[in-house]
């Protein structure tokens, strides 16, 4: 970063900074116990619920596009019989998930100190300078498959075109500058028969091209896309969002750190979409 402000270059510091604090979202105890927990229980209950009879000879292909620093796809891939892509834009997460896979096969190995960048909501300085250790869990770096770049695009030279059964959107949809391209970007790797599953906000980012509420997002991918809406999850999901549609919402906490003065959470969107065949 010196070397960079040097040039005359701006250093994404915020960037870096938010690759740290994913990394106690997804790898320290903390972070499973403030954020992890309640949605990972959601996703990987409804896999089961979806697969109950997987075979290890012949695996659930399942695609997580923005993975952030991978968390979810390794513990997929550790519930069995699933062969787990995942997939990130971010050069950033990436470098930061790479090191991971070369240094995260001993627990709480490493150390990192993630809200040393800011003085706002800490009620004691020591909680601004604590260290964490990550990893909670060893990562294997033959766990997953990682596959850089934009979802959108990523596997358009891939011959034959990947597809998968199970496509997992976990925090991501409301990331598209143009969300009408990620849905069909799903639609277009997903088996006939495959499953759609969605856990998030819709908290739109920099400049969107389409902002779609809850409501048309359903309508588009059922009557425009073709996608059978499905109610496989109980109350661990959260409850039914809109009448009459198979979409629950439960509150999702998303701060990284659980002694803030502050809390943020989400009413994040849960639904299992099934594509026609």
């Amino acid at each position: 970063m010196e070397n960079m402000e040097k040039d005359g270059k701006k250093a994404d510091k915020v960037s870096v900074s938010q690759s740290l604090k994913h990394m106690v979202r997804d790898w320290t105890e903390d972070g499973g116990k403030y954020e992890r927990d309640g949605c990972f229980a959601c996703l990987l209950k409804t896999l089961d619920t979806l697969y109950p009879s997987r075979d290890t000879n012949q695996p659930v292909k399942v695609l997580l596009p923005g993975a952030g620093l991978g968390r979810m796809g390794r513990d997929i891939a550790h519930q069995g019989g699933f062969e787990v892509t995942i997939n990130e834009w971010s050069m950033f997460m990436n470098v930061a998930y790479r090191f991971l896979e070369k240094h995260a096969h001993i627990v709480d190995n490493e150390v990192v100190h993630p809200f040393i960048d800011s003085w706002s909501h800490h009620a004691r300085t020591s909680d601004m300078m604590r260290s964490m250790s990550f990893p909670d869990q060893p990562l294997n770096a033959s766990d997953v498959l990682l596959v850089e770049g934009d979802f959108t695009t990523v596997f358009n030279s891939a011959r034959p075109k990947p597809q998968f059964d199970v496509i997992v959107t976990y925090f991501f949809i409301d990331t598209a500058r143009n969300l009408m391209g990620y849905l069909d970007t799903i639609q277009t790797y997903l088996k006939p028969g495959g499953h759609w599953i969605n856990l998030g906000p819709l908290l739109y980012g920099t400049a969107p091209f389409v902002q779609l509420s809850l409501e048309d997002i359903v309508a588009v991918a059922e009557k425009g896309l073709g996608f059978e809406f499905l109610d496989v999850a109980g109350s661990e999901c959260g409850e039914i969002t809109l009448e009459g549609k198979k979409v629950r919402g439960m509150e999702a906490a998303y701060g990284f750190n659980d002694r803030a003065l502050t809390k943020n959470a989400y009413q994040a969107q849960f639904w299992v979409a099934q594509k026609r065949k």
